[in-house]
């Protein structure tokens, strides 16, 4: 508190002292006035003169006292005035006080309401920031891997078809499809090798269909001991362009769509077609570790048959899939196959015959070797992941992204 209110207090101590001071004198009024009305002037016995002195000396002492008393009201009212003043005083210091102290608890809550609000707002912004940074870190990865992928992709418009290609045929591997699909007016126009691996084809019209040769094999192996067998067979006398189909495709909507571009466009432009997935060299050489325990194959029909029941695959010799492909691939030999970064999944694809013949038939043969004893082989799904390396780098092929994988 300030000097001026502790004089405030000093003042009113001796307003207080004054005051005590009236009362001793009040009460000596009453005792003159008792006195007085005892001696009753009036009926004093005695001589007036010799009473006179007695009677001067009360009258002064009542004249002072009622100038005291006067003093007495006034001081009075200074001290109500003063107190009143002093109350008012304190009101205005706790009015003061509390007002500081409302002012000070609102402007910390404002405060910890603006900072929260704050720290929430740059929490928010912050991480939309890092969210944005992130996407766009992403999409720029995703960006850079298209525009490497279209480096490969060609534009499917005003495409010449290749003039040089004369022949077209198609592969089909069927375990236990339904083949009457091929009785469809889309494959009039090309030889087909129908490679059987399942029950006796009953269709009459697939039977006596002169375009259609139907080839009878073990069940072993799946589709890719398919392929490697009609190339190892015919690795003389390929056609000028080879497309490569399950029969599984037609019942499967992931594969159809794939399916019918291959075979729609390879007829239209002449030209190898290739389904492919880009993994670049990073994600291609994370395959290394890649293996297959167990395999169920994706067409219910083909679930029905066969005597592996438990789906186990029988396992590669040599594996994971890194080892594999090192055992069987020659940095010198097969530099193409090592610098591809492509994946071609489904075992979908149409090929020129240059692109099979650029490495030897005994390649072909040390491959089929892993798929030839088993009808659920390991090895197979190694063998689905090199398909695109070995026609690498796509000469004057069109290509496509495989959105199903």
């Amino acid at each position: 508190m300030s000097s001026g209110f502790y004089n405030l207090l000093s003042f009113i101590d001796n307003i207080y002292e004054t005051y005590e001071n009236i009362q001793e004198n009040h009460e000596n009024i009453r005792n003159i006035r008792n006195f007085r009305n005892i001696l009753n002037i009036r009926n004093i016995n005695g001589d007036y003169n010799n009473n006179k002195h007695i009677i001067s000396n009360i009258s002064d002492i009542f004249k002072e006292n009622k100038e005291n008393e006067n003093k007495e009201d006034n001081i009075s009212n200074i001290i109500s005035y003063v107190v009143t003043n002093y109350v008012n005083s304190i009101n205005d210091i706790n009015n003061d006080i509390n007002n500081d102290i409302n002012n000070d608890i609102n402007n910390d809550i404002n405060n910890d309401i603006n900072n929260d609000i704050n720290n929430d707002i740059n929490n928010d912004i912050n991480n939309d920031i890092i969210k944005k940074v992130k996407k766009h870190k992403i999409i720029k990865k995703h960006a850079k891997k298209n525009i490497q992928q279209i480096n490969y992709i060609q534009n499917y418009n005003n495409l010449v078809p290749n003039e040089n290609v004369k022949t077209i045929e198609l592969i089909i591997a069927r375990y236990n499809e339904n083949i009457s699909f091929l009785n469809n007016e889309q494959f009039k126009n090309f030889k087909i090798h129908l490679y059987n691996k399942g029950p006796k084809i009953t269709d009459e019209n697939i039977k006596n269909n002169p375009n259609i040769i139907i080839h009878k094999l073990l069940n072993v192996g799946k589709c890719d001991h398919t392929y490697l067998f009609h190339i190892i067979k015919n690795y003389n006398n390929l056609a000028d362009i080879t497309i490569f189909l399950p029969a599984s495709y037609f019942y499967l909507q992931k594969k159809i769509k794939n399916a019918n571009k291959i075979l729609n466009d390879t007829l239209n432009y002449k030209k190898s077609i290739f389904p492919v997935k880009k993994l670049g060299r990073k994600n291609y050489q994370s395959l290394y570790n890649f293996n297959i325990p167990f395999f169920k194959t994706s067409l219910k029909a083909n679930q029905t048959l066969g005597n592996n029941k438990s789906y186990k695959t029988k396992l590669s010799p040599i594996r994971p899939y890194g080892k594999w492909f090192q055992h069987n691939f020659d940095k010198n030999i097969h530099k193409d196959i090592y610098n591809c970064d492509f994946v071609i999944y489904t075992g979908m694809f149409s090929v020129y015959k240059e692109m099979i013949q650029k490495y030897d038939r005994n390649l072909y043969k040390r491959l089929i070797k892993y798929v030839n004893t088993d009808i659920n082989p390991e090895a197979g799904h190694f063998i689905e992941r090199i398909w695109a390396c070995l026609f690498y780098p796509f000469d004057n092929s069109l290509l496509f992204l495989n959105k199903f994988v």
